[in-house]
């Protein structure tokens, strides 16, 4: 108690005037005598009860102006304030006059409404003009009181700046309060006071903010980044992980969430096809990395610091798949193989989740697939080198035709003459038919054709019209196109690269 008395007189010395120093000094020292020794019961049960309230009177006018409270209050500057009530009216007065809200919500219980009157009509608050609100709430019901206190919150103005005291209250009230304060990301506060054979030492409350774990380790935003990384809607995910960065202050957590933002990123360059960028002096100017090479330092990383658990669980045959792309970068406008064609259709897939539901995306990209499809096999079969410029002589001679025998099969089939440029999907499919009449490729197309799936692609708002395309359409054209590329490509290469090429799953749950 000494050294309480030390700091206490030290404190009040610039703030009280001579007169109540000189009483509040005396007044301590009777307080201590009447608790007597640390290791015996209270001295005087009786003078403890006596002095209290004088001692009361004088921490309402001094605890505001000692500095860990007046710091508070600058850090603060609450226009509403949300507390918990109990059978104590103390700590709620105590509170109110070191933050000086305009407006104070006294969430009470049935028993305690007579405590959170005796707060509102407390002389030294009254002079305030705050404006008082009583709010009833459970002693047990901790989703009613969950229901009651985001309801005060919601109504409240956006501008207003909001902080709540669990100071009082049982133990539902105050987890509720303190539950809603820490999801809804408002500064909580805490009354603390050194405590003597179950006395508050007057003098020695010192209002404290309690940090929220859940903006210190980011967990909540955390287990939002981690359902958009699986939802493959990763800009959104990779801004999250951002903004985390600017709150999380946990050192450990930051570097991770650094790494994991990393990662992200990576994912969404790959989802927007960045391994493909048109550049000439792309990837041997050493100005830009390719996605396997960010990729496998980011494993690295992940290793060196013991987080590989937060990695996609295929990320291996991520990262493998990567460098056969990288590898296969050609510097033309129209790379053509079978890595591409397939990563094309994941990504399909990724647009045609349940989660992202967006099919005219996914069947412009499946549409996609079919011309890539269509090009290959004229590539490997046939000698083709351009849809731009064809060159048809070439491919009558590896097909053993001229090329005036090609054209009239061509136009036989078309009811039109080959086209000398811009060789696009009916075309090739055309062509490909006059080459070969027993292609899978050709006949499942002409199914496609014939079920209406081609025209109502055309008919879509991302190509010529204003249709929207459905799940139905989406899933009927995901499963013939996928028909078409294990045909082009081969099953068995098909399904190897489709294991390689799939976005996996991260678990930020793993430490």
């Amino acid at each position: 108690m000494n050294d309480l008395l030390k700091i206490t007189k030290k404190r009040l010395k610039t703030a009280a005037v001579k007169e109540d120093f000189e009483n509040i000094v005396t007044n301590l020292k009777k307080f201590e005598d009447a608790l007597g020794p640390d290791n015996e019961k209270i001295k005087d049960l009786e003078m403890l009860n006596k002095l209290k309230p004088e001692l009361f009177e004088y921490e309402k006018k001094y605890l505001p102006s000692f500095e860990e409270n007046r710091q508070v209050l600058l850090q603060l500057k609450p226009d509403v304030l949300l507390l918990t009530v109990g059978f104590q009216a103390e700590p709620i007065i105590l509170s109110i006059l070191c933050l000086k809200p305009r407006e104070v919500y006294l969430l009470h219980s049935e028993g305690s409404r007579k405590i959170a009157q005796k707060v509102e009509k407390d002389h030294c608050i009254k002079s305030k003009a705050t404006k008082f609100y009583f709010k009833e709430i459970s002693e047990v019901e901790s989703r009613k009181n969950y229901e009651v206190i985001k309801g005060i919150i919601s109504n409240l103005s956006k501008k207003s700046r909001i902080v709540v005291d669990p100071t009082g209250g049982r133990k539902v009230m105050v987890s509720s309060l303190a539950l809603v304060a820490f999801y809804c990301r408002l500064p909580m506060v805490y009354l603390q006071g050194v405590e003597k054979k179950q006395k508050i030492m007057p003098f020695s409350e010192k209002l404290r903010i309690i940090e929220n774990p859940l903006e210190y380790f980011g967990d909540a935003d955390l287990k939002i980044t981690e359902t958009l990384f699986n939802s493959h809607m990763y800009e959104a995910a990779f801004k999250m992980c951002l903004e985390l960065l600017k709150s999380v202050r946990d050192l450990d957590t930051a570097k991770r969430i650094e790494l994991l933002s990393e990662l992200i990123s990576i994912y969404r360059d790959w989802d927007a096809f960045l391994h493909s960028s048109f550049d000439e002096n792309y990837p041997k100017s050493g100005k830009t990395k390719t996605l396997s090479e960010r990729l496998e330092r980011v494993i690295q990383e992940f290793n060196k610091f013991g987080i590989n658990k937060w990695l996609p669980q295929n990320v291996q045959k991520n990262l493998d798949f990567l460098k056969y792309v990288d590898s296969t970068w050609k510097n033309k406008l129209n790379i053509v193989d079978k890595y591409r064609l397939v990563d094309i259709f994941l990504n399909a897939r990724r647009r045609g989740s349940e989660k992202q539901a967006k099919y005219d995306d996914a069947v412009a990209r499946l549409y996609r697939c079919l011309e890539m499809s269509s090009t290959y096999v004229l590539q490997k079969n046939y000698g083709l080198t351009s849809t731009e410029k064809p060159n048809y002589g070439n491919i009558a001679f590896k097909s053993r035709l001229s090329e005036r025998q090609l054209r009239k099969k061509f136009f036989k089939i078309a009811k039109y003459e080959l086209p000398d440029s811009n060789l696009a999907l009916d075309n090739q499919m055309k062509l490909l038919e006059a080459l070969d009449k027993g292609s899978t490729v050709v006949k499942v197309y002409k199914e496609m054709e014939k079920s209406g799936l081609i025209k109502m692609r055309n008919r879509s708002i991302l190509a010529h019209g204003s249709r929207p395309c459905t799940e139905t359409d989406w899933s009927q054209f995901r499963e013939k196109t996928k028909v078409i590329i294990e045909n082009v490509i081969g099953k068995e290469d098909f399904n190897l690269l489709y294991e390689m090429a799939k976005h996996g799953f991260i678990d930020l749950s793993r430490i």
